[in-house]
Order: structure tokens, then sequence, then C-alpha cells
């Protein structure tokens, strides 16, 4: 708003209460102006009283419309203030704007003029006000229906200057400019008789005789006879409460004469719009839906007839009907018992074969973000009961779900693809990083147990690469074990296959879990010691085990028997040691453990005399290596 003129008076050079103009305002405003100022101060508008000398903190903000002589009606907004900015003997400063300006904007203008010292200030900024309830604006609205010469408003000037705004917006020209609208007011009005619509003064402030005097003329007057109103006016009040409350207008309202003849159109052409009209209305889209309750109206409509209102959003409606019909086909469906499926979501059938697109469109326009619609599919789509409710119909309708804005990958939402991350493991030898994923969404144990069910034999390789999907070397053992469990061996294969799986496990933590669930595996499963193959590669890599303790008992032992010698012809054999054999073993001649003997053959009897002398060689040499290796055990064992 370019078009208005200001007249301040006030006290800025400490020479009392005087006409003020300031030069960065430009022109002085024309004498009319400055009568029509004047004027106004001898009776609502004027110099701020002693009770209120700290009242910057909550200056005074009105709106009035005056006739400037020579330049007809105007509106005006007034500030009026003492103390701070406004100066010792206080200030009264009055924007004038032509009255064929919407006295909303008025308000709105004036108020952003307000600056931070409380006074108008020659730039605009941001306003911040208390939002407005509904119920707030019924009060007001009542007592201006009923031509009340007093309307109270109750709440802070700030929540009163809301109010104030929200009413001067919603009701029709002639009525704002009936009254006299304030914040508060400093005195009581002596001259001018027309009715006020203002609220209290602040109670940081009232203990004055000023503001006790304004509570007073504010409580409502018994011998006052209110206007009678017409039936439904009470309906018609409601309407027009939530109507202003949005800060929304009905352009055809604004040229009203008086409050009557606004209700008396509000109940005509909006209150006789009922819930049984909505359907038609909603097929040529009536623009009335869109005021006062109506809104409601077509949303609980779409609620309760989903059927016809996916028909309607199919039609291509304007952006606010399509807004509130899919309000209420959302209400239905979040609200729909098991197994129910209003807003026909996918895979329900529908007639016309746009509507799963459409749905997917609405959708994302509703929750903003992969995150919100993400949580919403979770919740409301994938979730038992709802519409696809299965791992089955989640993979038929993958791509419905992408297209919504579910992320491919996301394990919450779409099931364990095992055939593909067997498959995978069977052409490749290893799976992608959202395999990975999908295996650690949940319990990655029992995640790898269906996929080690699909595949007929579990490689080395294949081994590997699942045993590294754990965190935790326990769940890593329980893998091989499934694996072991699964696949078929022969009776010299097992020990073979972890050999092979040592030997190209990539990780120490992999290669820690199959010493541990192999050396358990074998130990059940084979008759006498553990294989020697199996032994060497685990005794490579005893250095680096963190965790020997619960296979250290089994492997030692079996490695010094694979290191016994072969006993001589003739001479008593020695009992095979006992898998229950008391820790640690005794220690026996053995040789050197980067040999690992054949099994034992029978002696030549034509060598039997020679070699007994180096079988006495022999001996000696393993007593010397085995305690060597087992002094050697043990001090890695305490430094690893």
């Amino acid at each position: 708003m370019t078009e208005h003129v200001v007249v301040e008076w006030g006290d800025h050079a400490g020479g009392g209460f005087a006409l003020y103009t300031d030069s960065r305002r430009g022109t002085a405003p024309a004498p009319a102006f400055v009568r029509a100022a004047h004027d106004l101060q001898d009776d609502v508008v004027h110099q701020p009283p002693e009770d209120a000398r700290d009242n910057d903190r909550f200056p005074v903000w009105g709106l009035q419309k005056v006739d400037v002589e020579d330049h007809g009606p105007h509106w005006c907004f007034t500030v009026q203030g003492r103390g701070g900015a406004f100066g010792r003997a206080g200030s009264c400063q009055f924007l004038f704007a032509p009255a064929a300006v919407d006295p909303a904007e008025v308000w709105a203008y004036g108020v952003a003029l307000v600056g931070q010292d409380g006074r108008l200030g020659h730039e605009p900024r941001p306003v911040s006000l208390p939002e407005v309830e509904p119920s707030v604006l019924l009060g007001p609205l009542t007592a201006l229906a009923e031509r009340r010469r007093r309307v109270a408003v109750a709440g802070s000037p700030a929540e009163v200057a809301a109010v104030i705004g929200r009413l001067v917006t919603a009701l029709p020209s002639a009525v704002v400019g009936e009254h006299i609208w304030m914040t508060f007011p400093l005195s009581t009005p002596v001259l001018d008789k027309r009715p006020s619509v203002t609220g209290q003064w602040p109670a940081e402030q009232s203990d004055n005789l000023s503001a006790r005097r304004v509570a007073r003329w504010l409580e409502p007057d018994r011998d006052e006879l209110p206007e009678s109103l017409p039936r439904r006016a009470d309906e018609a009040l409601g309407w027009l409460a939530q109507l202003a409350a949005a800060g929304r207008r009905t352009p055809a309202h604004r040229g009203s004469a008086s409050m009557r003849a606004l209700l008396d159109l509000i109940i005509a052409e909006e209150l006789g719009i009922t819930e049984a009209d909505i359907a038609g209305l909603v097929h040529v889209h009536d623009p009335r839906l869109r005021n006062g309750t109506n809104p409601d109206m077509v949303v609980r409509w779409a609620a309760q007839q989903s059927g016809s209102a996916i028909s309607e959003l199919l039609r291509n409606p304007p952006q606010w009907l399509e807004e509130l019909l899919f309000d209420g086909l959302m209400h239905a469906q979040l609200r729909a018992g098991h197994g129910q499926n209003p807003a026909l979501f996918p895979p329900a059938h529908a007639v016309d074969g746009r509507w799963h697109t459409l749905l997917a469109d609405l959708l994302r326009a509703r929750y903003q973000g992969q995150e919100e619609i993400q949580r919403f599919v979770r919740d409301h789509v994938v979730a038992p009961g709802k519409p696809l409710g299965t791992p089955d119909l989640v993979q038929h309708w993958r791509s419905w779900l992408v297209n919504l804005g579910v992320a491919p990958n996301d394990p919450s939402i779409f099931p364990l693809p095992v055939k593909d991350i067997a498959a995978a493991l069977i052409q490749n030898g290893r799976i992608t990083d959202a395999h990975q994923q999908f295996l650690r969404a949940g319990d990655p144990v029992e995640a790898i147990r269906l996929v080690v069910g699909r595949m007929n034999e579990v490689t080395p390789t294949g081994a590997n690469v699942l045993m590294a999907v754990p965190d935790n070397v326990e769940s890593r053992i329980q893998v091989l074990k499934i694996v072991l469990a699964h696949n078929t061996f022969g009776e010299s294969e097992p020990a073979a296959w972890l050999v092979k799986l040592i030997t190209t496990a990539g990780s120490s933590r992999v290669k820690e879990a199959v010493v541990i669930a192999g050396t358990q595996h074998l130990e059940k499963t084979t008759s006498g010691p553990l294989p020697a193959a199996f032994l060497a590669s685990v005794l490579e890599f005893w250095s680096e085990l963190s965790e020997k303790e619960p296979v250290a008992h089994v492997v030692l032992r079996d490695a010094g028997v694979l290191l016994l010698p072969k006993p001589s012809t003739g001479s008593a054999p020695r009992p095979a040691p006992r898998h229950d054999d008391h820790w640690p073993v005794r220690e026996e001649p053995a040789r050197s453990l980067a040999f690992v003997p054949e099994a034992p053959q029978e002696d030549d009897p034509a060598d039997e005399a020679q070699g007994s002398g180096w079988a006495m060689s022999a001996v000696m040499a393993t007593t010397v290596v085995v305690v060597l290796f087992l002094v050697v055990s043990a001090v890695l064992g305490r430094l690893g």
C-alpha cells in the first residue's frame, strides 16, 4: 500500500506534545489531514495519560473511518504510546489511507510499519501475531451481530490485534466503518458514540485509575437490548468464525450493508448446502464448497463415499477440491479395519486402470520426502492386514512401490530376496551390497539359513561370503554350522572343504569362526585324530587366533598324536589316544611340525634291526621339538 499520509503529534525534542514533521516521510501532510488528526485527539486518540507513561512496551493500535476535509472518507490507523521512543510526554501517530482501500489491508500495513521501538516506521517488516481459533471469534461476532455498543475482546494486546485483523478481513467494509477498533483504549470515549471493539489494558499496567475505568466501561450493559437475530444465526456465525479464523473471505459478502444482511446472505447461500447436496456440487466443482464449513462436508462425503470420491478424483478436479477429496479418502483408509481397503490400494481392482498411478501421484504430493513416504508404506500399506500385507504381494507390486518413492533396497518393506541371493552366490560367488543390507536387516543367521536352503551345495567361496555378513563370531560360527549341516560330504571331504575355506577366507574374523566351528564339526564326525591337513592349516593360523580356548585342547592334542613315531615291529602297539584325554596331553616325542606323517604302515622285517636305531634317534629329536612347540604355543597364547 503506497497511497497514505502520516501525521505525528508528540514529544520529540523535549518541548512537549506538539505537531512533528518527519523529513524522512517526504512532503509534509496537507493541513486537512493535520486537522483530522487534531480532531481525533479530542476523544479516544489523545495524548497518553500519566498512567500510561511506560506503555511504550504496549503501544495502542487502532483503526477507524474518518472524513478528511476536501479529501473524502479515509481509514485511519493510529498508534499511541508514552515513554521510550514515544518521549516523556508521549506520541500519537495517524496513518490515513483512502476509504477505497480494503480496511484489512490498511490494518495489516499499519501493523507491519510498527518498528521494534513501537512507533510507526518507514518500511514494513514481517509480522508475527498469535493464531486465532474460531471459538475466540464467535463471541465478538455475536456481539457485533446483536449490535452491542461495546464489544470486549479478551487477551493480551497482541492477541486482540490478531482478532481485529481476522475480523476486519472477513467482515463487510460497511460493518468495519461503523466501529472503532482498538487493542485497548487509554480512556473511555466521550464524544464519539460509535460502537467500539476493543480489549482491556495489559495486565502489567492495569493497576491504575484509567485502566479500572476502561474495565468498568467494558462490562456488559444490563439495560442494553440486543438486536434479534434470524433463524439459524448461530450456524451462520459459526460458519463466519471458521472463515475468519482461517484468514479467508468471501468476496461476494464484502459488499453487505450490515451484519444482519451478511447473516441473511450466509444463511441463504452457505447454510443452504447440506450433506445431501455435496455429491452434486462436487461433480460440478462448485466453488461454494471452499467456503465456511463446506470443506468439512466434502471431506466427510469422500470418506463415506470412497468409490464416488475416486471417480471424482479421476475427473481432474481443481486442486483445492482434489485435496479435499483425497483428505476424505485417506481419512477412511487410515481408519479402515483389518483387511479393508476403501481407497483401493493395490492389489484391489480399480474400475479405471489409471487409479493406481494417480494414487501414487497423490500420495507423493501428500507425504513429502522419502522417509515420510516409507514410514507411511510400512505402517499402512505393507503391514499385516493392510493391502499389501504379505511378502508375495509386496514383491508383485514392487514397481508400484518404487514409483511411489520407496527405496528399492529397503529391507523393512521388501521381502528378503532369497532366490536372488542364492543365484548370485551360485553364479558369481559373491553378493551385492543391497543383498548384504537385506541379510543384515533382521536376524542375519536366520536369513542366511533361508538362502542356504535354496542351494544344492555351498562352496567354500560362498561360505566365506555368507560368514562375512554377521558382525560377531558367534553368529559366524552358527552360519558355518548351517552350511556344514546342509552340505553332503564324503568321508574325507569335510576336512578338505574346511582347509580350502581357511585358505580363501579374506578376514581373520572369518578364519577364527572356521577354526572353531570346523574343529567342533570334525571332532563329532571323524574317528581318531583330526585330519592332518586341517590341523596343519589351523596351526599355520594359530598365532592370529584371538579365541584359542574353545579348540586349543583338541587341536594341540591331535597334532601331538599325529607326530608320534610309528611303532617298531615286535614291540607292543601303543593305544590310540581317546578323545576325552585330559589336557594337557602328555609330552611325547614328535616330529617337526613342518612334516605331517602319512598313516602308519607295516615295517619290513628286513629293516627291523636297522630301524630300531633310527627309532631311538627319532624319539629323542621329536621329544625336543614337541617341548619347544608347547613352550612356543604357551608364549603365543599369552601374547595373543
